[in-house]
C-alpha cells in the first residue's frame, strides 16, 4: 500500500468512526415533543407552561440548592433563565452526555459558567428535573 492509499484509508476510518458516533444522537420522539413545547414556553416567558413540564423538586447544585416548589421556581425563574440561557434553549437541543442522567441541554457560556438543564423520564413522560453547575 502506498503512502497516499494508507492516508486515504486512515481518513476513511476516521470518518466512519465520527459518523458512527453521531448515529444514535437523536433524542426520543417523546422528549422531542416536550422539548419543542419547552422551547416555546421559554420564548414566551410562560413560567406556568414551563412548570407543567417540570418535575419537583428540581435537583440543583446552583441557585441555592434544590427548588422544592412552583412558588420557589417562580421566584428564581429570572435568575435561572438569563437571556443567555434562553438563547441556548431556543437554539439548542437535549443530548446524552455520559456522566449525566437522562438528557441535558448545554448552557455553558463563553466565560465558562457551565450550567446544564436536565430532562429525565419521570413515570411515563420526560420532564425538566435538574440543574447542574458542572463547575461545582
Amino acid at each position: 500500500m502506498t503512502n497516499g492509499e494508507e492516508m486515504f484509508t486512515k481518513g476513511l476510518c476516521i470518518a466512519c468512526v465520527i459518523s458512527a458516533s453521531s448515529f444514535g444522537a437523536e433524542i426520543p420522539d417523546q422528549l422531542g415533543a416536550v422539548w419543542k413545547q419547552f422551547q416555546e414556553c421559554v420564548k414566551k416567558n410562560d413560567i406556568d407552561g414551563i412548570m407543567e413540564m417540570t418535575y419537583f423538586p428540581i435537583k440543583s447544585n446552583e441557585f441555592g440548592g434544590n427548588i422544592k416548589s412552583k412558588a420557589e421556581f417562580k421566584k428564581k425563574y429570572h435568575q435561572i433563565f438569563t437571556p443567555y440561557i434562553v438563547q441556548k434553549i431556543i437554539y439548542g437541543k437535549p443530548e446524552r452526555i455520559a456522566s449525566y442522567r437522562g438528557y441535558v441541554v448545554d448552557c455553558i457560556d463563553p466565560n465558562g459558567y457551565a450550567i446544564y438543564l436536565g430532562f429525565e423520564k419521570k413515570g411515563h413522560k420526560f420532564q425538566f428535573s435538574y440543574i447542574d453547575n458542572a463547575n461545582e
